[in-house]
């Protein structure tokens, strides 16, 4: 039996929908993926079908999951534009929408209680196995899916209003091929505040690929399971500006102001400092003006990354806008004007930027790779990007003229901070705050995500409790193995080194081994195995000679281990059965 090439395939009709799947599965998430002909699909333990394909040949369903394939049959975006059908948007570069039209508000329903997918699911409930009103049968087009009875989990999307929509059908056929069905429409997965989009695709994955061996680059080095950022907005809530002609408020409003900031920011630091954990702070140009001792301070701290946070605030400066208010043009200007105020007094490289308010939109993002910064940390409720909750970082801009994406990365800020949560538009108690930052941890470690938690230091110094409730939380993260804190610039770094890295692997049953091939490789990179069921790992060798160490997963049924070359090299997963 010859080895087995260990990709993801994506059946193409030339439509974008299949660009934008490899964007997301093989540059963002991981996966080996490429596009493939109908003839040569049996070539791949994995495949990605469009709705209307199947609807044209039902046959390429029916033979494929006979062979025990697993395949995940999409809607491909029939609702597009004819311009979105051509090419990529710079807008919208998912296959899902995320913020465009009306949004919905509901929850999402798991049909089995205990099922490995209601972890992509924190907020759900369980309906019984048995419901006559849940007995789907699918169409799509002329086929109808009424033969595959063996259907697992329904992942269900339920409005405020009561209406229910099934989005995601997994099973398995009588065969033991496996299935996964996505049903929704661009509007049924417009959902605000959710992740449900990419969340449905990545479940679909892992249920398809659950019984099977795998290869996939692994988002966080060094044989790390999630990552936390802690990030602090270094501003003041006083309405005063750099420019004295502007400026109607007394000196002591402003030292007053000041002395708050400071007082808010060195308990902070003390704990960072004791538990050597980075951090990484955002400083607003005028702020650093009138606060020069203290940001050179903050600079002078080792586990301290300095980043912009705008020229003024609109909530300090009295002549500060939002900047997705502003043309491209001049939110170039204003991105100089920051840096140019930060580094007058801090010889610090300013890679990263969030926008004041984290009210950013695409003309930001243009801006901020024209000004060659490296990363932006602006993705959020507030932010006017399709891709905001995506939960881990990614490359938000496809230039669809040249076919590639930008190297800036967006990294985003899904959790609540301080008192406040945009989640839920209200106001938290710090127990509130605690709980979910401690539920976001646990559905992260599962997939593997980024928890990045946003911190006001002015606010919390007379609200202490919440920042008592953020370092319960740190304490915590801290217990769990796994789990690595960083700051926003070393996730950019990795993030980058790990797209640049190129993957193949195949898997040789005969010879009970998975063997992987790594190009442009960088020491420190991760990569996960999934191991089949009725097997375990013997060994894992370094070109065939050098014994490597690794780390089980028994959750997620795989290994993790390091790469530890910069060039081309090779790689040995030797397996035995149970």
């Amino acid at each position: 039996m010859a080895p087995v090439d260990l990709k993801i395939g994506v059946l193409t009709d030339k439509s974008a929908w299949s660009n934008l799947i490899l964007w997301f599965l093989k540059d963002e998430i991981g996966y080996p993926t490429e596009t493939t002909s109908k003839e040569n699909i049996y070539r791949y333990p994995v495949m990605i079908v469009s709705y209307e394909m199947i609807s044209r040949d039902p046959s390429i369903f029916t033979n494929y999951v006979q062979k025990k394939g697993s395949m995940l049959v999409v809607n491909s975006g029939s609702d597009y534009s004819e311009k979105d059908r051509n090419s990529p948007s710079k807008e919208n570069p998912l296959p899902f929408a995320l913020i465009n039209g009306s949004p919905r508000t509901g929850h999402y329903i798991v049909n089995e209680k205990g099922n490995p997918l209601n972890a992509f699911f924190p907020t759900h409930s369980t309906l019984p196995k048995k419901r006559k009103d849940h007995n789907i049968t699918t169409t799509i087009g002329d086929l109808q899916f009424s033969n595959l009875q063996q259907t697992k989990t329904i992942v269900e999307f339920e409005t405020i209003d009561g209406d229910r929509y099934p989005l995601l059908l997994c099973g398995i056929t009588k065969k033991s091929g496996r299935f996964a069905l996505i049903t929704a429409t661009d509007d049924d997965l417009i959902c605000q505040h959710s992740n449900l989009g990419p969340l449905l695709y990545l479940a679909a994955l892992e249920w398809c690929l659950k019984n099977k061996p795998f290869v996939r680059k692994w988002p966080w080095p060094n044989m790390k399971r999630m990552t936390v950022i802690l990030t602090f907005d270094f501003e003041t809530l006083a309405k005063y500006s750099e420019d004295r002609k502007l400026t109607k408020y007394w000196w002591w409003r402003r030292s007053f102001d000041r002395f708050l900031l400071e007082i808010g920011a060195r308990p902070i630091l003390k704990f960072l400092t004791e538990k050597k954990i980075p951090s990484t702070w955002f400083v607003v140009g005028s702020q650093a003006i009138h606060t020069p001792n203290f940001v050179k301070k903050l600079a002078s701290i080792e586990l301290v990354e300095i980043a912009g946070h705008g020229d003024r605030h609109m909530d300090i400066d009295k002549s500060a806008r939002r900047f997705d208010e502003d043309s491209m043009q001049i939110q170039n200007r204003r991105l100089d004007a920051m840096k140019q105020m930060i580094q007058s007094f801090v010889q610090v490289p300013i890679r990263g930027f969030r926008a004041p308010g984290l009210y950013a939109d695409l003309n930001t993002l243009l801006a901020l790779e024209q000004g060659g910064f490296s990363w932006d940390c602006s993705a959020s409720p507030q932010t006017n990007i399709a891709t905001r909750w995506l939960f881990l970082p990614y490359c938000p801009i496809i230039d669809s003229e040249k076919n590639s994406d930008a190297n800036l990365v967006e990294i985003p800020v899904v959790e609540p901070w301080d008192q406040w949560c945009p989640i839920h538009g209200c106001a938290h108690s710090p127990r509130e705050y605690f709980n979910e930052l401690l539920e976001d941890f646990r559905f992260l470690f599962f997939i593997g995500g980024l928890q990045t938690l946003l911190v006001h230091p002015y606010w919390i110094v007379t609200h202490k409790a919440w920042w008592k409730a953020a370092e319960s939380f740190i304490r915590k993260a801290l217990e769990t193995s796994d789990v690595a804190f960083s700051t926003c610039s070393d996730v950019s770094t990795n993030w980058i080194a790990k797209k640049e890295m190129s993957l193949e692997a195949t898997y040789d049953a005969s010879a009970s081994q998975i063997d992987i091939s790594i190009n442009n490789g960088k020491s420190g990179l991760s990569i996960l195995a999934r191991i089949p069921e009725d097997s375990e790992v013997r060994a894992v060798f370094l070109n065939g000679t050098t014994p490597v160490s690794f780390r089980s997963w028994k959750d997620i049924n795989s290994i993790i281990f390091t790469t530890t070359a910069k060039r081309s090299c090779n790689y040995k997963i030797l397996l035995s059965k149970l």
